[in-house]
This record gives structure tokens, sequence and C-alpha cells, in this order.
């Protein structure tokens, strides 16, 4: 058995449908090509790709640059300031007899090559000639009194603009503000502003077969082995926390001078850009990023992590970092060629987990039957779509929620956390599905740990997956130490929880150095399985109306979504210089941003009129949790689900603060309406290998797929919440052609579909709705 095989419905508590047809055959993510997410920003716009940054222009955009800086093409012997220039100076106030000053010193230039310099970039910038301009007084417009004395802002501002100057008219040179302690003037705040030429044009000017030997160059000692190291390290990127680190890049070297540095503090503490990836998790492309750009991971925030078998797009800050670095990064040698970025803008906001409205979607099924109309799709296929946009979808927690593991899943070691059960939960992480029918004394027939060593090492080999059998076998630090040798580099959790038991710690002190968000995400699966259960108890006992004792939140999870962001918005105006770091994004094929854990308002249905006033839509369930509450006709079955089928009790989820912290709970609806939901049949498809969705890159370039008719025809779609989705039968698309692949498909008929969902509702759930098969069947998520 394939260690791998997916968690099935009936597991994760899924067992009702709101639908009233029979669905049709449909594959789902026979391709990662048939499965597009894009995010949707707090300001409602859907993200593409408006300015996608193309590795040749950045290497074009550098080697300009560093011509520039270099001074090639300046004949310096007769440099003259150019009108533009000159009256661009005089117009910020600086003096004749500065821009005289300045000519004179550009023209010194080339006697640089005759002096000769040092070698050492440290003992050139003390030697090199410099050149100091003035600004006048900017005049001061305080009641209207000519002559008063400028505010300090004031200056400063012909300061920056001075700044800004140079460095368009003259590259080559660069420019810092005189301090106050160095000013002739005397002034708190200086008119002063010092130029000196770039270490660019200074290599330009004297090559290293000019320059001076110094005392710099003289042989050095051996480097002892940990410096050689440091050196090493530090080559190849080190942690990024240099402000000026250039992460190993094959990029041209270009010199940031203070001046600029301050200017794009100036514009932003973060760089936003638009991060496109294709069949990654989003963990990777993030670690990525942060690698080549030389930065922690933690400096790049995001709002939610994005499915992997699939092509998305999304919005990422990086804290500390100019756009400059950002474009060096494509360039690394590191980076992956499945990532591109674009859209790059200088902002003062993070990004945290959960900002954003929610996610479009755009997904091909493929292996539908075909329609015995040729002109229209098959009825079962418009039954489907029509039931879906009016009656919705039941709001569970998708498979992906459980883990992959077909005897160990994720909410398998929340039980044990909740329970306290600190053995069974490290056994499990490790990898031992005995623990699954052995009890917590652990016998389990074969007490020798040499041959129980050998048993878990069959059976690790037939799942296809890591076991910590040496540890397993005897649970001693000198087995965790072997085990370590062998664990494979991804497996950080493993890692992390085996070098704890290799040093001999408590079990429950292990568990606390595993991170954090990993211990919530193992709780947060016993919720959703709770949660899951208890959905389908109400909808096969209670109906698909709501009655009397359910609680009811805001009309629809859309509207929930835009009062928690309102709410989260005016927290962040009180403190706007918050910046706290964030835990980094689970691997989840949704966005999982916990937003379905924070308690909001509720009120319990207490007569038949309210509801009849209400819609399934806004009705809600809660996790469980220390600050919920529980509706009256589902109390008990609650208490009996997690008592009988975990062994837990409820208090068991207030009571694991010792962990974490406070485990607040919170609510769900139980029914979600995609928004925007289109549609469009394909009658045949040729080749099931041709792709059948326009990418954010294939738009960005022209290339135009079958869903054309769906997609909007500029870079500003519509904001999340606009309902445009058509009330008749989908579009139908001609033959998709192709030169035939030998797939199983080919032939075949398809849909290609696109919804807008809110961040806590997964689209396999509405598929779910839509398809005749079980979604986590093997066949239906990879089209085997």
């Amino acid at each position: 058995m394939d260690g791998t095989t997916a968690v099935r419905e009936r597991d994760a508590g899924m067992t009702e449908q709101l639908r009233s047809h029979q669905g049709f055959p449909g594959v789902f993510k026979h391709r990662y090509e048939d499965f597009h997410v894009h995010e949707i920003d707090l300001e409602g716009r859907t993200l593409w790709l408006n300015d996608l940054l193309d590795r040749k222009a950045v290497v074009d955009e550098f080697t300009n640059k560093g011509d520039a800086e270099a001074g090639r093409g300046v004949d310096f012997e007769a440099y003259e300031l150019s009108p533009q220039a000159e009256g661009a100076f005089s117009s910020i106030g600086v003096t004749a007899a500065s821009l005289a000053s300045l000519t004179s010193f550009i023209r010194s230039f080339p006697s640089l090559l005759h002096q000769g310099l040092p070698r050492d970039e440290a003992t050139q910038r003390q030697i090199v000639p410099s050149c100091r301009i003035a600004l006048n007084s900017p005049k001061s417009t305080a009641d209207g009194d000519s002559g008063s004395e400028p505010s300090d802002s004031a200056i400063k501002e012909v300061r920056k603009e001075c700044h800004r100057l140079v460095r368009e008219h003259l590259p080559f040179i660069n420019s810092d503000t005189v301090r106050a302690s160095d000013a002739a003037s005397g002034r708190s705040d200086s008119l002063e502003v010092d130029l000196t030429p770039k270490p660019a044009l200074l290599r330009a000017l004297v090559p290293r077969e000019c320059q001076v030997a110094d005392e710099q160059d003289a042989p050095v000692q051996e480097m002892s082995d940990r410096q050689k190291k440091r050196e090493k390290f530090q080559r190849r990127g080190g942690r990024g926390r240099g402000r000026d680190h250039r992460g190993g890049s094959s990029a041209p070297s270009v010199f940031q001078s203070a001046g600029e540095r301050r200017s794009s503090r100036a514009e932003g503490k973060w760089v936003q850009l638009s991060l496109y990836k294709e069949n990654r998790d989003t963990a990777e492309a993030i670690g990525c990023l942060a690698q080549c750009v030389g930065r922690e991971r933690k400096q790049c925030g995001f709002a939610g992590t994005k499915d992997r078998r699939a092509i998305t797009v999304q919005r990422v800050a990086v804290r500390g970092v100019t756009i400059e670095q950002i474009k060096r990064a494509i360039l690394h040698r590191k980076w992956d060629s499945r990532l591109r970025i674009g859209d790059l803008s200088y902002t003062n906001n993070k990004i945290c987990l959960g900002d954003l409205q929610g996610n479009l979607f755009r997904v091909v099924l493929r292996g539908v039957p075909p329609s015995p109309n040729a002109n229209s799709p098959p009825p079962p296929i418009e039954q489907a779509f029509e039931e879906l946009q009016t009656m919705g979808f039941l709001n569970y927690f998708g498979l992906q929620r459980f883990g992959t593991s077909a005897h160990i899943r994720t909410h398998h070691v929340g039980v044990a956390l909740l329970g306290q059960q600190w053995r069974r939960a490290v056994r499990l992480i490790l990898g031992d599905h005995d623990m699954m029918v052995v009890s917590e004394d652990g016998a389990d027939g074969a007490s020798e740990p040499s041959a129980k060593k050998r048993r878990l090492d069959s059976d690790a080999k037939a799942l296809g997956h890591f076991t910590a059998t040496a540890y397993l076998a005897d649970e001693s630090p000198e087995s965790a130490k072997a085990d370590l040798s062998s664990l494979p580099p991804n497996l950080h959790i493993e890692r992390t929880l085996l070098q704890q038991l290799a040093a001999d710690r408590p079990l429950l002190e292990c568990l606390q150095k595993l991170p954090r968000h990993t211990l919530s995400l193992y709780v947060h699966s016993v919720q959703s399985l709770v949660f899951n259960k208890l959905l389908s108890y109400r909808i096969r006992v209670h109906g698909k109306r709501p009655v009397v004792g359910d609680l009811v939140g805001a009309t629809s999870a859309f509207d929930s979504r835009a009062e928690r962001l309102r709410r989260k918005q005016g927290r962040d105006g009180e403190d706007e210089n918050n910046d706290a770091d964030q835990e980094e994004g689970e691997d989840d094929a949704q966005t999982d941003e916990n937003e379905s854990f924070a308690p909001q308002d509720v009120t319990p249905l207490s007569t038949a009129d309210a509801a009849a006033s209400c819609s399934l839509e806004q009705v809600v369930l809660p996790l469980p949790g220390s600050s919920v509450r529980y509706p009256t006709i589902l109390e008990g079955e609650y208490r009996r689900v997690v008592k009988e089928e975990l062994g837990l009790d409820l208090e068991d989820f207030k009571e694991i603060a010792h962990m974490w912290g406070n485990l607040p709970g919170g609510y769900r609806h139980i029914c979600v309406k995609p928004r925007d939901l289109k549609w469009l049949y394909v009658p045949k498809v040729g080749d099931s290998s041709v792709p059948l969705l326009t990418s954010a890159v294939d738009r960005q370039v022209g290339r135009w797929r079958a869903d054309q008719t769906l997609l909007p025809s500029t870079n500003s779609p519509a904001p999340a919440g606009a309902d445009g989705a058509a009330d008749g039968p989908g579009e139908r698309q001609e033959m998709a052609r192709g030169t035939g692949g030998g797939d199983v498909l080919d032939g075949k008929g398809a849909v290609i579909m696109q919804c807008v969902l809110p961040p806590s509702a997964y689209l396999t759930m509405a598929l779910r709705e839509l398809l005749a098969v079980d979604t986590g069947a093997a066949k239906a998520i990879k089209g085997e």
C-alpha cells in the first residue's frame, strides 16, 4: 500500500450533500496546470501579473546601471553639466559657485589614473577627492514672512531632492548629507552635501593592475577552519542579515549608497510583490525567495498558503529590502525557475495570514461524458452547476486538513496532545502506525527491540514513508541519534523532535520545541474533524433548512469575512508600528488563516419565525474551545462524538494552555454559495496534455487558452464581492485540439469552471457537489 494514499471522505466525517442530482463523472487535477488559484487582496483586486520581471530585462537594467555608475562613455576631461541638470540643481537652490566647483570636481577624475590608489576600498574612501556643494536656504512661507528661518522639515525636503537629482543626472557619484557637527554653517540641520566618486567609477578609472599595493596586500596568516567556514558561509549568502547582502547573485554588482538606502526606507519598510508559482509549495517558494534575497523566512509575509499541485498567484511582502534587491534575486544561482515575480512596490504595511478577501479558483474537470446534443452541454452538467449556484455546498474542512498518510493522520497526533499522551504523540509523529491499534502501555506483541526494529523497517519500506525505526524500537537517546543520520533533509519536524530526544529531554519539553504553528495544526485538525462529523449529523437529522436551536451569524461566509477584516483594520490603525514576526504558513492545499478559530458574535434561533427568515448560509457550528457556545440541539452530540469517537472531553479543549496558550475555538458557516460562478463545456479534448487554462504568465504575453471567454479583458478584474455568475447554462467551447498523447482521457470532454470562495472554504467541497466520485479517491485527484 502507498503510504501517501489520501484520506477518504467518510474517514473525515463527510457523508452528506446538498445536491438532488447524481453528479457527473470527472477527473480533478489530472495535471497541475488544470488548477489555478488567484488571491483576492484586501482591496478586492484579483491578482494576476501586470508587470512581470523578465530575467534578460533585469540583466540589461543592471548592466546599463553598472555602465552608468562606472561612467562608461563619459568624457570627464571636457565634462559639462547638461542644461537640464544645471536647471534642476539651480531650482532647488544649489549655488552657482557650487555648480562650478562640481564641474571642476568631475573633470579631475582622469587624474586619479596617474596618482594611483590603494586597493583597499576603505582606504580609498579616505583619500579620494570629494566635493561639497551648498544649497541656498529655502524661503519660508510661514505667516507670509519670507524672512523667517525655514523649518528643519523644509530643509530636509530640499536636501532629499538634491540626493535624487544626483542619482538621476550623476549616476557615477555618491551623495551624503554633511552632519551637523561638520557643517560650516553650524545649523542643526545642514544645507550642505558631500559628493564622492562611486567605487564602480574608481574601479573603471584605476584598474587593479594600476592600483598601489599597500599593507592590506601583505601576506596574511593562514585562516583557521572556523574562519574559512564563516567566509564560505558569507560567500554563499549567509543568513541574509546584512542590509547590502547580495546573496551570492550572479547579477552584476550594484553599489547602493547610504542615500539610496535612506530613500528606500523612506518609501516603505516592506517591498510587496506578486508571486507566481507552478507545482510548488508556498513554503518552498517563500524559502527560495528569502534565500535569494538574503533574508530569513520570517521576514516574508503572506496572506495564506496555496496548493502545491497548482498554478497560483499571491501577494508577498519582504521586510528591509529594496526593489533592486528583489530584482537581483531572480538572477541568483538558486532561484527556482518555476517561480515568477512582478508588480513590485514599497509599502509600510506588512502582509499577515488572513489578509485577503478570498480566492478566485479556475479548474478543469476532465473525462466528462459526451453530450447527446452537439450544440449544448449534457443535462446532468447543467443541472449540477445550477444547483451549485442556487444551493451552494456544505462547508466541510477539506481532506487536505487531515494529512496525506493513510495510517497516521494529523488529527491522530492532535488527539494525543489534547489527551496529554506525550509518548503516544511523539511516536505518532515519528511514524509508529502501531500506535493506531496499540494501547498507551506499548504492548504490541514484539517485546524484543531488535525484532521490533526489523518489523518496523519492513513496514516503513512497504508504506513508503520515513519511520524512526531505531528510536521506536527502544526509545533511547542513542537510537534517536542513529535515526537523525538517516533522516531525509526535508523532514524538519521529525528532525527537531529527534534532536531533542537525542539530548534526553522530557517528552513534553521535546514537543514544546516544535514550532507553535505545527502544534496548533495538530489540534486544529481535531477541531475540524469534530466540525465535519457534527455538520453531517446536523444535515442528516435536522435537514437542509435552519431550525429552532441553530446558531446563526452574518448573512454569509463572505459577509463574516468582511466584518473580520474591518475589525482587524481598526486594530491595525491603533498600532501601525506593530511589526511582530508572523509564523510560517502551513503546507496545506488551501489557504488557512485560522480565521475560523476567531470567535465571532452569534445568535440562537429561538422561534420558528426566526428560523424561517434565515438561510442555511447563515447557520454556523462551533469548533470546540474555551470561548464558544454550543447549539442546544447539538450539544449532546458534540459530547458524544468527542467522548466515544476520540476518547476526549470537551473540557480537554480548554486545558491545552500549558502547550501554547488558550484555545478559544470559533464558528464556521455550514454552507457557502460560490460567487462569480462561470463554466464552459469542451465537447472533446484531442490531447489531454494540452493546457486548457490561461495562466497569469500566458495572459501577460498574450497567449490565450480555451478559457479565454471566461477571463476579464483587462488587468483590472471586478472585486470579489461582485456577483457576476450566469444564471443559464455555461458556454460551449469548440474542440481543444492537440497531437494526441496516448492518455486515457484523450478524446473525452472537459468542463472549465471558475468561482470565488472565501478564504476558509475548500474548492474540493464544491466539486464533491458536482462530481459522482469521492474527492479523496486517487483517480479523482490525480486522474489515475
